[in-house]
């Protein structure tokens, strides 16, 4: 997920991929790659977990509950529980 994140960042910086008007000023070129960068993370981010799910082995119930977003740290915080129990 951290090299998806990075890579996306790095390509929606300005000049990058997109290059907005020149006479645009700072903050409004600022917020238009912010939007660009949420949006995107927004509908991609589940699809790269899934694909990133088979290099972890979460329990059902802590994939569920990172996809939701629900306390996505806690769920975290249980795996590593979850697996230092088990070695």
């Amino acid at each position: 997920m951290f090299i998806f994140s990075a890579l996306l960042y790095y390509v929606l910086t300005p000049g990058i991929l997109i290059t907005i008007s020149q006479k645009s000023s700072k903050k409004v070129v600022a917020l238009v790659h912010a939007l660009l960068y949420s949006t995107i993370w927004y509908f991609t981010y589940k699809i790269v977990f899934n694909i990133n799910e088979g290099f972890e082995t979460y329990t059902e119930e802590q994939k569920k509950r990172i996809i939701k977003g629900e306390n996505s740290y806690k769920a975290y915080q249980d795996y590593l529980d979850y697996k230092s129990k088990t070695q």
